[in-house]
């Protein structure tokens, strides 16, 4: 069944604990809340405290945990502080990284130098890993864009016994400088490869012919076929009904197989209009976001791909979104 989730940031929480109030929270998360974290007022701006090397120390004290079930989600105030601090120390070491949450579904703001996602697409992943490592065994997650490291803390804090390889091409300045220091936090739990997908994935699956990826994370090759490629590629190192997160998502009738073809007439009037006047933030981001969003659509319209449940950000609504699939063949 299909599902729009598009909740506040409290909803997020409550209907995940109110499933199982055990496995949306962790005992060692919660001994370190006051240290990672405190709330303004409002409760809804995350302030952080601490610096990277504390937050490291936090990481492996939690990587420890031996109990008899592992604690399925950290909070995800504690993914956000952890994502803060990161951000900080790479802003003291890469002068070209400058906001929190640059360029990933992280980015809150401030409005007009970055996106504003709310925590929307943060939460949505971490409510989705939450159920998912609930109902099954996750051992190994893929994910296409390292970036600065922040999606894949989300991935390791969310199912603390699976283990997260990266592929990323290397080329923003800060990036392997991130996966050193993710990498030094997480120890074997990371892998970062650099490259180009063409050969990563490829030597990924030469290399390791019984290696599977359960949950897949794609948000790398802006254009249509190199983000179409990459759905395929992850399938040869998956299986038939592995997860997937895609990001940069217009709208759902642009991805769900509604219109034949991308290259339609209907196709580029309804999901690759550029002008966008009636949207809040103009044409950019479906300028950005169309050919992701025509990769999906020519995968689910050839049976690859089943959209699951979808969230967009409240001032991004068919413009920005992220969609949680699954392969089906």
């Amino acid at each position: 069944m299909f599902a729009i989730i598009e909740l506040s940031h409290s909803s997020f929480v409550s209907e995940c604990n109110s499933q199982d109030p055990g496995n949306c929270s962790s005992t060692s998360a919660v001994h370190v809340r006051g240290a990672l974290h405190q709330k303004r007022a409002q409760g809804q701006e995350l302030i952080t405290n601490i610096n990277f090397s504390h937050a490291v120390h936090i990481l492996r004290a939690q990587q420890t945990y031996q109990g008899p079930r592992p604690p399925m989600c950290h909070g995800y105030d504690e993914v956000e502080g952890l994502a803060r601090a990161m951000s900080a120390h790479i802003m003291a070491a890469v002068k070209q990284y400058r906001t929190h949450g640059y360029d990933s579904i992280f980015a809150q703001g401030p409005e007009g130098k970055t996106y504003d996602y709310a925590q929307i697409k943060t939460r949505f992943m971490w409510y989705q890993l939450c159920q998912i490592s609930h109902e099954r065994r996750v051992t190994s997650m893929c994910e296409i864009g390292f970036n600065a490291g922040l999606s894949a803390i989300l991935l390791l804090q969310a199912v603390p016994r699976a283990s997260v390889v990266s592929f990323d091409l290397g080329s923003q300045p800060w990036t392997r400088y991130a996966a050193g220091s993710v990498s030094k936090a997480y120890e074997s739990r990371l892998t970062v490869k650099f490259g180009p997908t063409s050969k990563s994935l490829l030597e990924m699956r030469k290399q390791h012919p019984n290696f599977d990826c359960d949950i897949m994370v794609v948000d790398g090759d802006k254009k249509e076929l190199g983000r179409y490629a990459d759905l395929h590629r992850l399938r040869a190192l998956s299986y038939k009904g592995a997860k997937l997160f895609i990001n940069s998502v217009t709208s759902l009738d642009c991805i769900n197989g509604t219109y034949k073809s991308s290259h339609s007439r209907e196709y580029k009037a309804q999901c690759q209009n550029y002008s966008n006047a009636g949207r809040p933030m103009g044409g950019y981001p479906v300028l950005v976001n169309a050919p992701s969003s025509a990769a999906y659509n020519m995968a689910v319209r050839e049976g690859l791909l089943r959209i699951l449940a979808c969230a967009w950000p409240p001032l991004l609504a068919n413009t920005d979104g992220i969609c949680m699939a699954d392969f089906i063949s």
